[in-house]
């Protein structure tokens, strides 16, 4: 997983499927989800790929986005990453700690 776009309020992120192996069934969708960890405030949804850009967000505010894949017999594992939104007006990126892992 990575950020391929961040700013004070809004974020792009980006991951790539499970090896087929490991699928277990043909994936349908993903669904996720944003938490801004100081409100507890959360953006829910799917995508149809490994690519997501959710705005409205807090400038420089903490969030942890979760995802899982959902294939044909159910969800596989999360995927975890904290991200904290930059200042209004900078465009500094902070990666607070990221966990990335199909099992």
């Amino acid at each position: 997983m990575k950020i391929t776009g961040i700013n004070a309020t809004s974020v792009t992120l980006e991951w790539e499927p499970p090896e087929c192996a490991q699928r277990g069934g043909q994936l349908v969708d993903y669904p996720y989800s944003l938490r801004n960890m100081q409100s507890g405030q959360e953006v829910i949804g799917s995508v149809p790929r490994g690519l997501v850009t959710i705005g409205g967000l807090t400038p420089y505010t903490e969030y942890r986005f979760s995802a899982a894949y959902r294939n044909s017999v159910g969800e596989g594992p999360l995927i975890n990453y904290s991200i904290r939104t930059d200042e209004a007006g900078t465009k500094k990126t902070k990666v607070l700690h990221w966990y990335a892992k199909w099992w």
